[in-house]
């Protein structure tokens, strides 16, 4: 929980400040869906094949 505060946290920055933040090298299901629950703008990795769109990951997730 902690470590979802922090990059959630992190995350909330980049956007403020208007950068995109993109989770890499995405492996398992379940770091798509922590990636998700963070707001990470992008995410890429073998899980993935190529990196998305915010929308478009949690059009996968539901």
């Amino acid at each position: 929980m902690e470590l979802e505060f922090k990059y959630s946290s992190l995350t909330s920055v980049l956007h403020n400040k208007g950068i995109v933040a993109c989770a890499q090298n995405i492996t398992q299901q379940k770091l798509l869906e922590f990636a998700e629950s963070c707001g990470f703008n992008w995410a890429e990795g073998p899980e993935i094949g190529e990196a998305i769109v915010a929308a478009e990951l949690e059009a996968q997730l539901s």
